[in-house]
């Protein structure tokens, strides 16, 4: 539930004005947050990049750990 009230409530500015690069990730079978917020936010990140997995949940990111880290190396 607190996913969803910060997402809901006002940030205090817009997600096209984020110019640092962002990494999102999601598993596409995810119940807890909703795929179109995750899509959302990509899109309108200048600098995202987003990947989805196709078949995982909300925590796909236990067995995604290895690309995330990845990532997060030559960042």
């Amino acid at each position: 539930m607190q996913d969803v009230e910060i997402l809901m409530r006002p940030w205090g500015f817009q997600l096209c004005d984020v110019l640092a690069e962002v990494y999102l990730w999601q598993g596409e079978a995810d119940k807890n947050t909703p795929q179109m917020w995750a899509r959302t936010m990509a899109r309108e990140l200048p600098y995202c990049q987003a990947d989805f997995f196709a078949n995982e949940g909300h925590f796909a990111l236990f067995s995604r750990w290895q690309t995330i880290l990845q990532a997060m190396v030559r960042t």
